[in-house]
């Protein structure tokens, strides 16, 4: 026998969250790591060149952004699609969920919020669900802008300084300009 629709929605709700939450301690853990590991390295070698590694370290995060709002998005579709069959009350599922204390709050009421507010998202204003839908697909898609533009950022500014200085003004212009088209993309 199937679980009931509120036990199914719990449980990607606490799956999702511990998944995030292990992403984030992984973030944490490569970013000390290696900032440990470059200025142990910089210092033995005596070649301060290595601590241009840094920049490297923004793609990554914007890379763990984009992937966090993108499994944010995926668990906001399968609620909503749990709820669309029918099967269960949005406002139920918020009460019953908030009330376990295992959870953290912050972070589940920050998810709570990107959900519906009416009773029932089947029968829910179409507008609302549209417009946090909207919301949600323009965040992921800012992450992946920001994640390609340090990106290109990263290789240029490298690029200049191992290689010619005029490829490191060609990056900043580039970066730059893919910010400010970012940012006209976005809106």
């Amino acid at each position: 026998m199937s679980e009931p629709p509120i036990r199914q929605a719990i449980d990607f709700t606490q799956d999702t969250i511990v998944a995030r939450a292990a992403d984030y301690r992984n973030l944490v853990v490569i970013l000390s790591l290696g900032t440990c590991g470059l200025l142990i390295t910089t210092l033995v070698t005596w070649n301060w060149m290595l601590l241009f590694v840094f920049c490297w370290l923004l793609p990554l995060v914007h890379g763990w952004l984009w992937l966090d709002a993108r499994r944010i998005r995926r668990w906001r579709s399968r609620i909503i699609e749990i709820c669309d069959t029918g099967q269960l009350d949005i406002e139920v599922f918020r009460s019953t969920i908030s009330h376990l204390k295992n959870l953290p709050q912050s972070t589940l009421s920050g998810m709570l919020d990107l959900l519906p507010s009416d009773r029932t998202a089947a029968l829910g204003n179409e507008e609302e669900r549209l417009g946090k839908q909207q919301s949600a697909r323009q965040a992921e898609r800012a992450y992946w802008i920001n994640l390609i533009v340090s990106t290109l950022g990263c290789l240029f500014v490298m690029m200049g300084v191992f290689l010619n200085a005029w490829l490191l003004l060609a990056g900043l212009a580039i970066c730059i300009g893919c910010a400010r088209l970012s940012q006209w993309i976005v809106r």
